[in-house]
């Protein structure tokens, strides 16, 4: 399967939903080419940020389900420091927790699998390529504070690694994706290619 192949305009045409914002749903194809061609140019491997992703009401409602109902975790590991809810990719609809979580299930269901990871000041990722079990593309949605602009200066940007030799990532990375409220940054898993890390 050729994850970067134009999909057919004959078998989907999406309609746009209450979840995902409906400019994402009703680009151009010469705007769809556009945005493909840019993520498959971008260096140090594919990968595009989607500056909206939801209907600013859905994503206000997940952030706040989010904040109020969801309990996160401290883990730490070689690799990691950081809060991980539960995995919210296999919640089933008959545990009590999902009853407290409509909006966030809602926009669950429209991907694939997910979990919630809150990076607090001095936790991290280090780097690594995202080679997990059969996924083949990662993405990662940010629910920062909807009322308060991200900034560099913040820090928690998403990094992105050049390999410095096969399966080693060079030191420095060279692309980055500011963890802004609302938006979805993805790429493609690649063994030895998608080194990436959290600031």
């Amino acid at each position: 399967m050729d994850i970067y192949a134009e999909p057919s305009l004959k078998k989907v045409k999406p309609e746009p939903t209450a979840v995902l914002h409906p400019g994402l749903l009703n680009q151009s194809t010469e705007t769809r080419r556009s945005i493909r061609d840019q993520c498959l140019s971008n260096a140090p491997f594919p990968h595009y940020q989607i500056p909206v992703l939801c209907t600013p009401e859905h994503m206000r409602k997940v952030h706040v389900e989010c904040v109020e109902e969801l309990q996160s975790t401290f883990k730490e590991t070689d690799l990691f420091k950081l809060y991980q809810t539960i995995d919210l990719g296999n919640l089933q609809l008959s545990n009590p927790l999902a009853k407290k979580l409509p909006a966030l299930l809602q926009l669950r269901n429209a991907l694939v699998d997910c979990a919630a990871n809150v990076y607090m000041a001095g936790c991290h990722l280090l780097p690594h390529d995202d080679v997990i079990g059969t996924r083949c593309i990662s993405y990662v949605i940010y629910l920062s504070d909807p009322d308060d602009e991200w900034t560099a200066a913040d820090g928690g940007a998403l990094e992105l690694y050049p390999s410095e030799s096969p399966g080693v990532p060079a030191l420095v990375p060279t692309a980055f994706a500011l963890p802004t409220y609302n938006s979805l940054a993805l790429f493609p898993v690649a063994p030895g290619i998608s080194f990436h890390s959290v600031q």
